[in-house]
């Protein structure tokens, strides 16, 4: 009995043996297997310290690790935590030379200094750099955390690709999504060093100009001549549905001039598709008590329209609308060379339906025409016309064909138009 319990203990432990021959065999094949699927190369040396973890590579160091690729001048690299820390260098002018880029997928991110582990995916830097299509991101300091998070405290949110940004949101933390997003915390804007008052308590930046996400647009910058420095285009974007999205656009000058502009977009497959545009300008010229001073308010309406063609095929709705105050071309902040050179703005809304069972078919319009020369504006409101398709007597008094051949080579075709005219001036208009 005694003989037997014990062949059966020896049997269990040689069991659990083998389980755990078997698991530190896996586990040695898995480090192994980790260890080859990291290279790295260095053109000056490759330092190797005896009875140490530690590998110092010089001159054009390249790590790669699956889809990630490290370069820098110089990089300490630990083999047993599968961390390398890659830094830069200054040349006697104190330009920087083979400063660390990291790269993973899409999103390449310079810095001055890095420190990753390939193991846990964890990283953190110094002084980061990295674009998103025309947006520039910075980063005083960020860390990196596993699932493409960036945490990042003290970064500039900008347009303007100078090392030294000319303009910048500063953002006292924020968590940026590569490809994605920035969610930031309380940020300001700033012109160089110098602080405004244009504060948030938090912000959403979309980065994916090909995904549809709400967020801020941010401005570009610039010298309006007389008006003074701006910033263009400063507004917040967003989607409703998935067939309309919407972006309120805001200008600044340093002048005192300011713009306001929403622009809408809609299109619905296989139906129609359009835009619509609103813009208000308050224009300033010279400074107040000052000979020459003057400020000019204008608006502006856009209004597109166009139904596919596949969509109610007898019926057809189109619209193209501008109208506005006379001098907006001249005296609009955003005006194209275009537009500036162009003396008159029209507009046409039309609706149109051919009868299948008959011969008729109707066309109702309305158009407006405005000449910033000269005020006048001419209003035809509205505008019909019948129209009957050539057809023969008989067809249309339902007779046999070939009963008279006299009627069958009479064809008749009609056309009626109505149309009411105003002209007008822009002053008169403005009054009723």
């Amino acid at each position: 009995m005694y003989i037997t319990e014990i062949k059966e203990n020896i049997r269990g432990i040689k069991v659990l043996l083998t389980f755990l021959f078997l698991m530190l065999l896996l586990k040695n094949e898995a480090i192994q297997a980790q260890d080859e699927a990291l290279s790295y190369t260095a053109s000056d040396s490759i330092v190797l310290v005896p009875d140490s973890s530690l590998v110092f590579l010089y001159g054009n160091v390249k790590v790669l690790s699956g889809e990630i690729e490290l370069t820098a001048h110089r990089v300490v690299y630990n083999t047993d935590l599968k961390e390398a820390c890659a830094y830069g260098t200054q040349d006697s002018l104190g330009n920087w030379v083979g400063r660390p880029v990291f790269k993973q997928g899409a999103s390449i991110f310079t810095q001055d200094q890095l420190c990753y582990n390939f193991n846990t995916q964890k990283g953190f830097s110094h002084h980061a750099v990295t674009s998103e299509g025309e947006l520039v991101f910075h980063a005083a300091t960020s860390k990196r955390l596993p699932g493409d998070q960036i945490h990042v405290l003290n970064g500039k949110f900008t347009t303007c690709d100078a090392d030294n940004p000319h303009f910048h949101f500063h953002l006292t933390k924020a968590i940026l999504y590569p490809d994605d997003k920035v969610v930031a915390g309380p940020l300001y804007m700033k012109f160089r060093k110098i602080p405004t008052p244009l504060a948030l308590p938090f912000a959403w930046f979309p980065l994916n100009q090909e995904k549809r996400s709400h967020g801020i647009l941010l401005p570009s910058y610039g010298d309006g001549g007389n008006l003074g420095f701006f910033l263009k285009d400063l507004g917040y974007y967003l989607p409703i549905g998935e067939n309309l999205d919407t972006r309120l656009l805001f200008d600044i000058y340093s002048g005192g001039s300011w713009a306001l502009k929403n622009i809408s977009q809609y299109n619905y497959r296989y139906r129609s598709n359009g835009n619509f545009t609103l813009s208000y300008n308050r224009r300033v010229n010279g400074f107040p008590g000052m000979p020459g001073f003057g400020a000019e308010n204008n608006f502006f309406v856009r209004w597109a329209h166009t139904q596919d063609v596949r969509y109610r095929p007898n019926r057809r709705f189109s619209a193209s609308l501008n109208f506005g105050s006379t001098d907006i071309f001249q005296e609009n902040l955003n005006s194209s060379m275009e537009d500036y050179l162009s003396n008159t703005f029209q507009s046409s809304v039309q609706w149109s339906y051919t009868s299948p069972r008959s011969p008729f078919s109707l066309t109702t319009s309305a158009r407006h025409s405005q000449n910033s020369l000269t005020g006048n504006v001419s209003l035809t409101l509205p505008s019909a016309t019948l129209t009957m398709g050539r057809r023969t007597v008989s067809d249309l008094f339902g007779l046999e064909k070939g009963r008279s051949n006299v009627l069958d080579g009479i064809s008749v075709s009609y056309v009626s138009r109505f149309e009411n005219v105003a002209e007008i001036s822009d002053s008169a208009l403005a009054a009723l």
